[in-house]
């Protein structure tokens, strides 16, 4: 989880805050909202030796404060499951483009959600550009809403609620 107030929130592994349907291929989002799960994620495995390069360089280096994958329900899932188990909330002020489904849930890989110490921001960004992985800085984190760009505001309550009682939620109906 997010580690401290005003750490800067980096996507390592990506130029921007996009999305395309591409990254919606074989995701969790497209299972449960959409009904159907077709296509497969794509990889591209120069992409990600860098990406796991500039991320244990990082670690190494003292300045990574927390990561987490964006895996299983894409950026917006990593974001809050930060934020819920850091205490803290996050704002994400870069402009998104593309599908708004795609910017919060696309699965595309090979991307990790990185805070450091603001402190320690362009010397992070450093790190990543020697190992030659893509590098964006998203926000900072703190205060105790989850937002992201113009596509969600949540409390950080309302959304620790949800994710601790999820499961007991779902399987109640």
């Amino acid at each position: 989880g997010f580690a401290g107030e005003g750490d800067a929130v980096y996507l390592l592994g990506a130029a921007g805050l996009t999305g395309d349907s591409s990254s919606l291929a074989g995701s969790e989002f497209q299972d449960l909202v959409m009904g159907v799960v077709t296509g497969q994620p794509s990889i591209d495995l120069d992409i990600e030796v860098r990406v796991q390069q500039a991320c244990r360089d990082g670690i190494v280096a003292g300045l990574v404060r927390s990561a987490h994958d964006v895996s299983d329900g894409g950026l917006a899932v990593a974001l809050v499951e930060s934020a819920v188990i850091g205490g803290m909330g996050v704002r994400v002020d870069a402009i998104a483009s593309g599908r708004w489904d795609a910017v919060l849930f696309g699965e595309a890989q090979s991307r990790i959600v990185v805070t450091v110490s603001s402190d320690h921001a362009q010397e992070f960004e450093s790190v990543a550009t020697k190992a030659g992985a893509p590098v964006f800085r998203l926000g900072t984190t703190g205060g105790d809403r989850i937002v992201i760009s113009d596509l969600l505001d949540v409390s950080l309550s309302e959304a620790s609620d949800s994710w601790q009682n999820g499961f007991e939620a779902a399987t109640r109906g």
